[in-house]
C-alpha cells in the first residue's frame, strides 16, 4: 500500500508539472485597497494577509489608520494610487519590499528585519525611516522622498551599505544620522535645508557627494567616523545645475557657508580650493558659483495688487516658510501654489513670480483678458494667472547665447513638464522660464479641449515679447503622463495629445480655440510615459487623451445611420475563432491527460 501511495504521488506530481507547462506559472497579483468598498479590500492589512511574494497592493485615497505601523511579512510592492498620497501611519518591513506614494506620519522601520527594501516617493511628516540592529539589515534604498519636521529623516544603527538619493529634508532636527555601523553608505542628490544638522556621522562612514546643504551645521562627525565628500570630476549635471559632478554645495542661512564665500573663477563649477571640515572630512571639489554673474532681472510687477500678497518666499505649508536662497527649491504642492526653482545652467538664484492676480498681464507682447486669451507669440514676465488656481509652479533659468540650442529642464519634477526647448536666434542673457501646473484649468481660457484631461498648465518664457519667432525657432515642449492615470482612465497611450489655446485676435470679443499639436511618444519608465510636441509658442496648454471605451463604443445613432458594415453588426462581443480553437484544444488536452493519469493509477492498483 505504501508503494502504491508513492506511485500515486509521483503520477500526480508529473501531472502538475505538465499542467504548469501548458498553462504557465501563476503570475503576480495586483490587489486594490479602497476603504469605500470598490476595491478588493478595505484595509491594507487584509490585503497583506492574502498577498504572496511578488504581489502589488494599490491603495486608493481614503481614511486609513494614521497612528499605527502595519507589519509587512511578504515581499510586495505597496503603492499609493496616482498622486493622491494616501495618509497612513507607516510600516514595519520584515521582508524585501517597496513602499511608495504615501503620506506617512509614524515612519518606516527595519529595526527587526527587512533587507534590500526600497522606500521612495513618499512624504514623511514628523517622522522618518529607521533601520538597524544588525549588519544584515543594510542594503536599503531611500529615494525621492520628502521629510518635513522629522527628528531624524533617515537614521541607521549598526547597519551598512544603504543608499540615500534624491530626497529633500526640510526643518528636520537631523536630516540623516549614521551611527555605529559598517559603513559603505552613499548619500547623493539630496537637499538638506533649514535642519539643525544636515548629516551626522557617529562611528560610521559614508560617501557623500553632489548634495545641497543649507543649514547652520551641514555635517557633524563624532567618535571614529570618517567620510568621503567627493567623487572624481565627471561630466554630468550637478545638484545646482552645473556641468560637472564632484563634491557638494555648502551654504548656510547666514550666507557664510564655504560655497557662499568661495567662488568659481575658472568656469568649471568648483571652488578653487578644497573645503576641509576635519582631518577625516575634506571636500576636494566643492561646488561653487561663478565669480562674476550678471544681475538677475525679475519679472515685472503686476498692474494691480496680487490676491494673496505673495512674497519672495517658497511656501512650504500652512505653518512654515523658507526664505529665498540660491538652492534647488523644495517641492511641496499645497493649497497655495509652490514656487520651485530648477537650475538648468550654472545659475542657482531663485526668482519668484509675483504677478498672480486676475488683472491683465502680458505674454509675448499680448495682454491676457480675464475672459481668456492667448496669442501665437508668448512670453513670460508677471503671470496673469490667479494664484489660487495654481497647484504648483517651477522655475528654470539659463543664459541664452545666439545660435545655440536651448533646453530649460525642470529637475525637481514638480510639474508634468520635463523641458522647454528651442533654438535661440538672438543673444538674450539670462532668461527665466516658468511652468504653472493648475488645479483645474486656466482662469484665462473659457474651457478645456475634448477628451480625458490629464493636466492643464501655463508656460511663460522670458519677459514680455521674448518668445516670438524673431527671437526663437523650432520650439518644442517635452512632458510626461503617469501610467497610473492612463490605466485608471483606460486611455489609449497613442491618443495622448498636447493641446494649445490660441486666440488669433485677442482684442475682439470672440474666444479662441484649442489646437491639437503634433505629439510623439518618446519613451517610458516604471511610472511615466514621455512625450514631445512641436509648439508655435508658449502660453496655455492642456494634455488630453481618448478613452479606449469611448473609441470602441458603437452608438445607436451610428447603427440607425447605417455606418456599421453588415459583417460587423452583432459581432462586437464575439470571441475570435482562433481563440476558440486554442481553448478547445487546451481543454481536450487536459481531459485526455487526466483520463490517462487515472488509467495509470487503476492499472497500478490491479497489479498490487
Amino acid at each position: 500500500m505504501v508503494i502504491l501511495t508513492k506511485r500515486i504521488l509521483s503520477v500526480l506530481f508529473t501531472v502538475t508539472l505538465a499542467l504548469q507547462a501548458l498553462t504557465g506559472s501563476a503570475a503576480a497579483t495586483t490587489f486594490t485597497v479602497d476603504d469605500n468598498g470598490p476595491g478588493n479590500y478595505t484595509t491594507i492589512q487584509a490585503a497583506l494577509n492574502d498577498a504572496v511574494d511578488g504581489d502589488t497592493i494599490i491603495v486608493q485615497p481614503g481614511t486609513y489608520p494614521t497612528d499605527e505601523r502595519i507589519p509587512v511579512e511578504v515581499s510586495v510592492t505597496i503603492k499609493g494610487a496616482g498622486t493622491s498620497y494616501p495618509s497612513i501611519g507607516g510600516f514595519w518591513l520584515y521582508a524585501p519590499s517597496t513602499v511608495e506614494g504615501f503620506t506617512i506620519t509614524k515612519g518606516v522601520d527595519f529595526e527587526k528585519a527587512g533587507t534590500a527594501c526600497t522606500v521612495r516617493n513618499n512624504r514623511f511628516e514628523g517622522c522618518g525611516v529607521s533601520m538597524g540592529s544588525s549588519y544584515l539589515y543594510g542594503n536599503q534604498i531611500v529615494m525621492n522622498n520628502l521629510f518635513t519636521g522629522s527628528p531624524s529623516g533617515v537614521s541607521t544603527y549598526d547597519s551598512y551599505n544603504n543608499t540615500i538619493i534624491g530626497n529633500t529634508f526640510l526643518n528636520c532636527n537631523v536630516g540623516v544620522l549614521f551611527s555605529w555601523g559598517g559603513g559603505s553608505h552613499v548619500v547623493t542628490g539630496n537637499t538638506f535645508k533649514n535642519c539643525s544638522i544636515g548629516i551626522h556621522l557617529i562611528d560610521d562612514s559614508a560617501l557623500i557627494y553632489n548634495n545641497y546643504f543649507y543649514n547652520d551645521i551641514n555635517l557633524q562627525i563624532d567618535d571614529e567616523a570618517f567620510c568621503t565628500l567627493n567623487v572624481a570630476k565627471n561630466a554630468d549635471k550637478n545638484i545646482i545645475g552645473g556641468q560637472y559632478i564632484g563634491g557638494n554645495y555648502w551654504s548656510t542661512p547666514a550666507g557664510n557657508g564655504f560655497s557662499d564665500t568661495h567662488l568659481d573663477t575658472n568656469g568649471d563649477g568648483f571652488a578653487e580650493e578644497p573645503y576641509q571640515i576635519s582631518d577625516v572630512a575634506i571636500d576636494h571639489l566643492p561646488l561653487a558659483k561663478q565669480e562674476e554673474e550678471p544681475e538677475v532681472t525679475p519679472p515685472p510687477e503686476p498692474e494691480e495688487p496680487t490676491e494673496d500678497n505673495s512674497t519672495d518666499e517658497v511656501i512650504l505649508d500652512d505653518n512654515s516658510t523658507a526664505s529665498e536662497d540660491n538652492n534647488t527649491a523644495d517641492v511641496i504642492p499645497a493649497d497655495n501654489s509652490t514656487d520651485v526653482t530648477s537650475e538648468s545652467g550654472n545659475e542657482t538664484e531663485e526668482v519668484t513670480d509675483e504677478g498672480n492676480s486676475g488683472s491683465s498681464g502680458s505674454s509675448g507682447g499680448s495682454s491676457h483678458r480675464s475672459s481668456g486669451s492667448s496669442s501665437g507669440g508668448s512670453g513670460g514676465g508677471g503671470s496673469p494667472e490667479l494664484a489660487r488656481n495654481v497647484e504648483v509652479k517651477e522655475l528654470s533659468q539659463l543664459f541664452i547665447p545666439n545660435g545655440k540650442d536651448v533646453k530649460f529642464e525642470f529637475q525637481n519634477n514638480a510639474t508634468c513638464v520635463v523641458s522647454v526647448d528651442f533654438d535661440a536666434i538672438k543673444n538674450a542673457g539670462k532668461i527665466t522660464t516658468i511652468v504653472e501646473q493648475l488645479k483645474n484649468k486656466s482662469a484665462l481660457v473659457p474651457g478645456l479641449p475634448e477628451g480625458e484631461i490629464y493636466k492643464s498648465f501655463n508656460v511663460w518664457v522670458g519677459n514680455v515679447g521674448y518668445a516670438t519667432p524673431k527671437n526663437i525657432d523650432h520650439p518644442t515642449l517635452d512632458f510626461k503622463v503617469e501610467k497610473a492615470w492612463v490605466l485608471d482612465k483606460n486611455v489609449d497611450r497613442d491618443s495622448i495629445t498636447l493641446n494649445w489655446y490660441v486666440d488669433e485676435d485677442e482684442h475682439d470679443e470672440k474666444n479662441g480655440n484649442w489646437t491639437s499639436l503634433k505629439t510623439e511618444l518618446t519613451g517610458e519608465d516604471d511610472e511615466y510615459l514621455y512625450y514631445t510636441s512641436e509648439v508655435s509658442g508658449y502660453s496655455f496648454f492642456a494634455i488630453s487623451g481618448t478613452s479606449l471605451q469611448e473609441e470602441e463604443t458603437i452608438t445607436a445613432e451610428s447603427r440607425a445611420a447605417g455606418d456599421i458594415p453588415e459583417d460587423q453588426e452583432g459581432n462586437e462581443s464575439k470571441e475570435p475563432e482562433s481563440d476558440k480553437n486554442k481553448n478547445a484544444l487546451l481543454g481536450m488536452g487536459l481531459v485526455l491527460g487526466t483520463l490517462g493519469t487515472m488509467g495509470i493509477i487503476l492499472k497500478s492498483m490491479k497489479k498490487e
